[in-house]
This record gives C-alpha cells, structure tokens and sequence, in this order.
C-alpha cells in the first residue's frame, strides 16, 4: 500500500485559525491567561506567567515571515535599549548582576514582551474569536470586583489599599518590580478637582495603567458579535476607565469614540463633517484675539484637576528633555532618581525621570537610537492595521492604535505592556490576517496540516 503524502504545512498561509480540532497547548495557555486573570493578579503570578508563555509560544509559532516582520521591529527597540544599559554599565562600575536586573527590568524586558505578543498574534495560532471572548472576560471582572473595591474603600479607615502578593515576597525588597509587578493596589483616595475620590487599580499595577487599558477593552470589545457580552464589555472598559480618574484616559476614550462615529459615516458626510469644521476653526481663529491665551488657560484648568501631580509630571518632562541633551544618541540607559515621593505602593516612592512619556522618556533612557526603531515599529504595525480594511474589525482596532498613540504622551509604553497585554495579542491577531481575506475560512489544505501537527 503507497503511504499517503500529507501536505506540507506553509505558516505564512495560516492567518485565520478557527477552533479546529484539539488546540495546541500553549494556544490554551494563552486563552486560560486572561480568563484566570483575577487569581494571577492576586497570586503575583502575572508578570511570571506572561514571560512563561508568551515568549515561548512566539518561539514556536512566531518564525512565519508575516509575525516576523511585525515583531521583530519591537524586539529591536529592546535589543537597542539593552545596547544602551550596557554602554553605561560600563561606565558605571557596577557588579554584574545589575546587568540581569536591566534585562528583566519593564524598560528592557517590556519591550520584548510587546514584541512576543505581536508575534504570538501575527502568527495565525491563535483563533480570534476565542481570543476575543477571552479578552471580554476581564472586563466582566472589572464590572464585579468593582463592588466591593468601592465599599472597601468607603468603609476601611485607610487612605489607600495595597498589599504584596505571595509570590512577590519572594522578590528582594530592593527590586521595584516587587511592588509594581507583584503588589495588588486596590484603590486609594485622590483629590480630583477639589473633592476626594477613591481612585481604583484592579487588575493592573496603577490606575493609570488601568484607564489606558480601558481604552482598549472598551473598542476591543465593540468586536463582540453577542449583544449582550458586547455590552458588558464595553461597560466593563467605560468603568476602567472612570474608576481609574485618568484624565488622559478620559480624554483619549472620548476622542477616540468621536472619531469612531465618524468613520461610520458615508464619505461624503464625512467630508461634509471635515470642512464644517475647518469653517469652525478658522472662525474662531479670526474671533477670538489671543488663541494662545485661550489654550493655556484649557491647560491650566486641566492641570488643576490634580495640581501636585501636574506639577511634578512638568518637573519630568523638563529633567526628561535636559537628560536626553546630555547624552542624545544611547540614552543614559536606565530611569534616573525620583523627582518627589509619595506613599502609595506600601513604601515610599515617587516620579522618576525617564518616565512618564514615550517620547521625551524614551529619549531619555535609550537616546535617538532606541526612539527612532520605536518609531519603525510602530510605523509598520499602524500600516499593517491599514492594510486589514477587508476586516470587519479595521475601524475599531484604528481606534485601539490611536488610543495607544494618546496614551504614549502621558506614559511610557513599555511599563504598560503588561496590563495591556490583551491589546497587542488582539493588534498581532488582527495583522495576522491577509489583505482581501475578510472573515473567510482557512483553506482545507491548511486546516489538515494543523490537524497533523496536533
């Protein structure tokens, strides 16, 4: 009897899996990591487990041409930054280990894992739709433990909640990732525009990092086909967004909804809508004598909303800007000294330079060389959501880049990599897919090719 030749598997061509068969393990791996999201976070199991299988699963699957060219401009700007720990370690005189420390450090280490998880998505292996309800399932939480987080905070005589999980008093208590990667913030109260408000962090390491990724969820979950989970999905990533007293989230969600009803106009209307407010625009312009005057005094209303935090984030930018002067081409390699303290995480912290913005913090730690290769990641992946068109989920995933994009004025991208997680899985499955193949099934050829590799 002639043995059978089996097709060969083409990778490059499996851009649309669908829950065919018996899934690989790491695909389940991925599913159970944002499902389970909850305990993880309580355990301090979240950083560990992402390094776990991410980085191995896009070392599996992410060797396909189309999650190679998405991912590995990101996995550049963390080699490029590392090249920049290293030149001024060896300026520094410090002991060897600082340099593992640097590796694993959010401002090397984030990069590489936003890297993974393009590639991870841009691989094909991971079936959308199941990625898609996965996803949900973290805003449905946030819905829930947003309850009793609140009645915690009305309740407890305390200003703030926060604790370090188990697995993070195994971290030395020098590291800061002990408290940002492994501590469990629920909540502590703030001024906001004279009145204090309880400010939540569920599920995320700072309410900042859960409004940005409130943006996201709330345009993730519009992909949704059930009405009802499409609901709470979105109410889910409204609440993160407000629970987090972000202003930038705020003003970023609203923006970014204002331009997503404007794309689901017809052209015409659309170009209607643009020249009315060009008209708009220019009239004000022509009215109003000192537009520059009417701009600060928005800014400074903004800024009022939370004086102490507006001035110190002001006081970053500057040293930001200054340090980058300093050493312009690699960057001084690693954050600088906080500029002021507060107590929040259970110990003293504080702002420290380098942070706080992509751009001028960016600059600052990694110089010109690390931003510029930012910049060509992020290119190539806003250009590759451009080219998904043929997608039903084009417009919405336009939105999640572009309130990444806002989000990236205020913080910087890499210490959000981690409760943003979902959002660059989501963004690499989306370019996973060919331009022209709209929502169509995978062909037979490649649906029994996966099947023989399970």
């Amino acid at each position: 009897m002639a043995a059978t030749t089996l097709p060969a598997w083409r990778p490059d061509q499996y851009a649309d899996v669908l829950s065919i068969g018996r899934p690989p393990l790491l695909e389940r791996a991925i599913w159970a990591y944002f499902e389970w999201l909850p305990l993880l976070w309580l355990c301090g199991l979240v950083l560990p487990l992402a390094f776990l299988i991410f980085f191995p699963a896009c070392a599996v699957f992410g060797r396909t041409r189309r999650a190679l060219f998405y991912a590995l401009p990101w996995f550049a700007v963390g080699i490029t930054q590392y090249i920049s720990v290293l030149v001024n370690w060896t300026q520094s005189h410090e002991p060897a280990i600082v340099l593992l420390k640097h590796l694993v450090a959010g401002y090397v280490s984030g990069w590489l894992l936003l890297g993974a998880a393009i590639g991870v998505g841009a691989s094909g292996i991971v079936d959308p739709e199941r990625l898609l309800r996965s996803i949900a399932r973290i805003s449905y939480y946030t819905l829930l433990l947003a309850v009793p987080a609140y009645m915690l905070a009305l309740c407890l005589p305390y200003d703030s909640l926060f604790f370090v999980s188990p697995v993070g008093h195994l971290v030395p208590a020098t590291f800061a990732s002990r408290n940002f990667a492994f501590g469990v913030f629920v909540y502590n109260w703030e001024d906001f525009g004279g009145s204090l408000f309880p400010r939540l962090s569920l599920l995320c390491p700072w309410p900042t990092a859960m409004g940005a990724a409130g943006v996201c969820m709330t345009f993730i979950a519009l992909n949704l086909k059930n009405r009802w989970e499409r609901r709470a999905g979105i109410a889910g990533g409204v609440l993160m967004v407000l629970a987090s007293m972000g202003r930038l989230s705020l003003l970023t969600l609203v923006i970014c909804l204002l331009v997503r009803w404007f794309l689901g106009w017809r052209r015409p209307y659309q170009i209607g809508l643009v020249y009315s407010m060009l008209v708009v625009v220019v009239v004000g312009l022509l009215l109003v004598q000192e537009p520059g005057a009417l701009l600060k005094s928005f800014m400074d209303r903004f800024d009022e909303t939370r004086p102490g935090a507006s001035e110190v984030r002001n006081e970053v930018y500057e040293a930001n800007w200054k340090g980058f002067y300093e050493a312009p081409w690699l960057g001084h390699g690693w954050p600088g000294e906080p500029l002021a303290t507060e107590h929040v995480y259970g110990t003293e912290g504080g702002m420290v330079v380098g942070s706080h913005s992509t751009v001028s913090g960016l600059l600052y730690k990694g110089g010109i060389a690390t931003f510029a290769l930012f910049v060509v990641a992020l290119l190539c992946t806003i250009m590759g959501l451009l080219g998904q068109r043929s997608s039903r989920w084009w417009k919405n995933n336009l939105m999640i880049t572009l309130g990444i994009g806002f989000t990236c004025f205020g913080e910087g991208l890499e210490s959000l990599v981690l409760p943003m997680l979902f959002a660059f899985v989501w963004i690499g499955t989306s370019l996973a897919r060919p331009i022209g193949a709209g929502d169509g099934r995978v062909s037979t050829e490649i649906r029994d090719a996966h099947n023989v590799m399970l």
